[in-house]
């Protein structure tokens, strides 16, 4: 009994459609979980990147270097958010 239900010739093609779709639901949700984490870790690069911007700001050596950080800063936070 339990051979002929584990058969590949007594597949019904209903249920192997519904496993195949199942299956492609869980790689589509796999591929979005990899693209979040993806996003994630930019945004932790970006928020690092204006973390030592700001940092340097704190002690600017020239107001060219301030005039072309905090457009630099506000681009970031732009792509960011």
């Amino acid at each position: 009994m339990i051979k002929d239900m584990c058969s590949t010739k007594n597949r019904d093609p209903e249920a192997q459609s519904s496993i195949e779709a199942l299956l492609g639901e869980i790689i589509d949700d796999k591929n979005k979980l990899e693209e979040v984490h993806r996003i994630d870790t930019k945004i932790a690069e970006i928020d690092d990147s204006i973390v030592k911007l700001e940092k340097i700001l704190e002690n600017p050596k020239s107001p060219c270097e301030i005039a072309k950080i905090r457009p630099t800063i506000a681009r970031l936070s732009a792509v960011r958010d």
